[in-house]
């Protein structure tokens, strides 16, 4: 199993990844650890239950 200590890291880069498109999307949790983007369109993110895809 591979190490846990390189979370934060990965996470870090990442999250820059992230950062360019937050604007375009809502930021539902932004906190250490824990960043999530959804869209404010459901156009075709819909799953089989008719709730949006993360």
């Amino acid at each position: 199993m591979p190490e846990k200590t390189d979370f934060g890291a990965v996470f870090h880069g990442l999250r820059s990844i992230l950062d360019e498109y937050a604007p375009q999307l809502k930021v539902v949790h932004d906190r250490p650890g824990y960043f999530y983007l959804d869209t404010y369109t459901l156009t075709y993110t819909l799953g089989p239950n008719k709730k949006p895809i993360a």
